[in-house]
């Protein structure tokens, strides 16, 4: 069983903290996503519907893209899904940092996510609509700019579990 309310986890053995989390992240976590499950697919709902709008609008119409991203972000975006510049980043990065970088940028999110349900959820839904619609406006644009070949890889890669970490943090705000 979990530890009574303020009990110090630093006094507990290293096999009873593993147990400890492990019961937070598969029992408690997925206890409380099905008891939230109506916030939860309102998160998913807003999130996709906005980042797919936007991607069609960027897709169609790649001006609209400046909405969000300057010029220079956009040629910074080109540049870190050009095929030789992604090369040469994974030649000379480690997984590690790489691994970092992405961790912060979501974990940054989520935080924002969560504090922003001090509004009575509405922050934490209008930016989780913009972080849908910036998202979508950027693939879109990409895509239409040729980059496919290496902007799809890589969002397949990573963004379940970044999308999934998003949109629980979106229930825990909303909540």
């Amino acid at each position: 069983s979990i530890p009574a309310p303020g009990t110090s986890l630093q006094s507990c053995t290293i096999a009873r903290r593993a147990f400890i989390m492990f019961h937070i992240l598969f029992l408690d976590v997925p206890a409380s996503l099905r008891r939230d499950s109506r916030l939860f697919w309102l998160a998913l709902l807003v999130f996709i519907v906005s980042a797919v709008t936007a991607f069609f609008i960027s897709h169609i119409n790649s001006q609209t893209v400046l909405l969000v991203y300057n010029e220079q972000q956009l040629a910074d975006f080109k540049r870190m899904y050009h095929p030789q510049w992604m090369q040469m980043i994974i030649e000379q990065r480690s997984d590690t940092s790489l691994f970092i970088f992405y961790i912060l940028n979501n974990s940054w999110v989520g935080i924002q996510l969560f504090l922003l349900g001090i509004l009575f959820g509405v922050g934490t839904l209008l930016f989780l609509a913009y972080t849908g619609f910036s998202l979508g406006l950027i693939t879109g644009y990409l895509s239409a700019e040729g980059y496919s070949y290496t902007l799809w890889p890589m969002i397949a890669t990573h963004s379940s579990f970044e999308i999934l970490a998003t949109l629980i943090a979106a229930v825990a705000g909303m909540k």
